[in-house]
């Protein structure tokens, strides 16, 4: 009877026996110093990563957790320090991250043993992400005081508390590290959210109390996780307040994040900011010393701040170990990992092939590149498949932020692929009937200089012609910038009104029709699932929509019957994690709930329309700095 629990523990001791030989046998080529710091920052949902069409891009967060086990296990066995941390900005990228609902991206992102975490902008534009984080057992609950908000209150039945803990310390073998959060001073957020000024922040005892403590273990370094860029005036302004209490030689170790790029700039004698790139194609370390190296007279700062960007492959991962084959890098978490990603993507309908791309097309090329992702939209996509026969004339006109990502032609393509390319879901609305000069004035104007992050185009894409500028134009934008452009348009002809309408679409939506009717693989037409609702059927579910967009109706209803492959198939989803999330409610559209919706021009004369607009968020604004876009 005894014989099976002798059998398990003799297994149980080969497997730590196997599990400290290797990390006894890793040879890691990484700068390795009394503290070191596995980063994470603006992954955006690809947990995934990048798979098919970038493979030298291959790594999903299984292998990276597969990697940080390992390091971890060398760096105990040695006497190091190492800890994981990840800088905000977890939805907003894939299908995984489906619009208002994060509940089968959370239970992934809740497998990665995480030390500390900060909050980025995208998690708080939109009211229903913000209620599924806090909601009990949610996101907040179960990251507990590793959920770093120094800056961020929300208010829920009338109380206003911090998001998130204000700082909490790591305590290893070699130090004691203070880790503090902060997101830049954001503007836009939802309703329910209060982004306080960091320079405020800085100012309150809370602040200052955790840098002195009194009667307890002292301070060895501060680690901050910032969510701004590494060059924001507020980096420094946070290195001032550190300063001008602890001193000139306490280590201070930035984490930046949100501009979507690799860093990092030394700061001072003692004090480094780092950031490691965006969508998990770098995974980044950081190592940095102790304050007793900091004030020992032999040393000097050379060296001891030191960072690596890793690509995010799993063959860069392992060689950055010693290792020669990923297959080595692997952990047992991490395999299970792995294979609940492509599980959950699996349920969504996310890896179905819907078309091949004939080459790649670049979403911040000039609209006079034959490889530019808005060319491809202006002339091809949006004539096949919303402005068909269009006898009547139409403009659409929107912003160039509304695609965050390449369509690569490397592989057949996937709904996943698309959603990478339009994962907003951003709704169609049509403002109404607008004279052509008027269109063409508001573009003039709220185009403004081709920004920093959009390359050489315009801040606003026009898509159609206005081929006489007295003609009424049946006029579309995305719900997303309905404030501005209907102010813009008030300023040009101020005695107008305009009713804001919803129409059924997306230009995700529009997208999926356009690679599926007119992208085939092979030569030959893909073959539709029996799940997909005829055109008679969704005929008569649009049929009761008004004169004025019915006569649209029939040229978008293929866009109406691919685009609910992807609804259909998130309808599918079950997913149970260990925090107990439950089924998944897909959107098959962006919501409008934070946009009023005229009943009546005189609505839109009141100044709390654009307010309410407003109030949604400003994904991509120009909000860090006054020179820095969001992103």
């Amino acid at each position: 009877m005894r014989q099976p629990f002798v059998n398990a523990v003799a297994l149980l001791t080969a497997l730590r026996f196997i599990k400290l030989s290797t990390a006894s046998t890793l040879k890691p080529t990484l700068p390795i110093g009394e503290i070191n710091v596995v980063v994470l920052t603006d992954v955006h949902s690809w947990v995934a990563g990048h798979g098919r069409q970038e493979p030298l891009m291959n790594a999903d967060y299984g292998d990276v957790l597969s990697f940080y086990e390992r390091l971890k296990g060398h760096c105990e066995q040695h006497g190091h320090d190492l800890w994981f941390v990840s800088n905000g900005d977890f939805v907003d990228g894939t299908g995984l991250s489906a619009p208002n609902d994060p509940s089968s991206l959370i239970p992934i992102l809740q497998k990665l043993p995480l030390d500390a975490l900060n909050c980025g902008n995208h998690e708080l534009y939109k009211r229903e992400i913000v209620d599924y984080m806090i909601r009990p057992g949610g996101w907040v609950d179960w990251w507990g005081d590793r959920y770093l908000t120094g800056n961020i209150k929300f208010t829920r039945d009338g109380k206003t508390r911090p998001l998130g803990r204000l700082y909490r310390y790591l305590e290893g073998k070699q130090s004691n590290l203070l880790v503090y959060g902060f997101l830049y001073n954001m503007k836009g957020a939802c309703e329910s959210i209060d982004v306080e000024d960091v320079e405020d922040v800085l100012r309150m005892p809370w602040f200052r109390e955790a840098l002195v403590l009194e009667g307890k273990r002292a301070v060895d370094a501060v680690l901050v996780l910032a969510h701004m860029d590494l060059r924001d005036p507020l980096v420094g302004a946070i290195r001032k307040a550190i300063r001008d209490i602890a001193g000139d030689e306490m280590p201070i170790q930035f984490i930046t994040g949100h501009t979507h790029y690799r860093g990092e700039m030394q700061l001072d004698d003692w004090s480094m900011s780092f950031e490691a790139g965006r969508y998990l194609d770098t995974i980044g370390f950081v190592s940095f010393p102790t304050r007793a190296t900091a004030e020992s007279p032999t040393n000097s700062t050379n060296g001891k701040f030191q960072s690596v960007f890793i690509d995010g492959s799993a063959q860069a991962l392992s060689e950055h170990l010693g290792l020669n084959d990923p297959k080595e890098m692997e952990t047992q978490n991490g395999i299970e990992l792995s294979t609940f990603v492509r599980s959950i993507r699996g349920k969504m309908g996310l890896l179905e092939n819907i078309g091949c791309a004939p080459q790649d097309y670049i979403a911040n090329a000039t609209l006079d590149d034959e490889v530019s992702l808005w060319r491809l939209f202006r002339d091809e996509v949006v004539p096949k498949t919303f402005f068909v026969d269009d006898k009547n004339g139409s403009i659409m006109l929107l912003q160039n932020k509304s695609w965050r990502y390449d369509l690569l032609s490397h592989a057949p393509l996937t709904v996943d692929d698309i959603m990478a390319v339009a994962p907003f879901n951003d709704t169609i609305v049509h403002i109404g009937s607008v004279p052509g000069h008027a269109i063409l004035q508001l573009n003039e104007s709220i185009s403004g200089e081709p920004s920093l992050w959009s390359g050489l185009l315009p801040k606003f894409i026009m898509i159609g012609v206005v081929d006489d500028e007295d003609r009424l134009f049946d006029f579309y934008i995305h719900d997303f910038n309905l404030g501005e452009i209907i102010e813009g348009l008030r300023m040009i002809i101020p005695d107008s009104s305009f009713v804001a309408k919803a129409t059924p679409f997306s230009s995700t939506m529009l997208w999926l029709a356009f690679v599926g009717e007119n992208w085939p693989c092979d030569g030959k037409e893909g073959k539709e699932s029996d799940w997909i609702p005829s055109p008679e059927s969704v005929a008569k579910q649009l049929g009761k929509e008004d004169d004025d967009h019915s006569k649209k109706v029939t040229s978008v209803i293929t866009a109406a019957i691919l685009g609910v492959i992807l609804v259909v198939a998130l309808r599918c989803c079950y997913v149970v994690s260990r925090s107990g999330f439950g089924g998944y409610t897909p959107v098959l559209q962006g919501e409008l709930d934070d946009v009023c919706i005229a009943e009546n021009p005189e609505q839109l004369n009141e100044g709390n329309f654009i307010e309410v607009v407003k109030a949604k968020g400003e994904e991509n604004g120009n909000d860090v700095g006054n020179t820095l876009e969001v992103l």
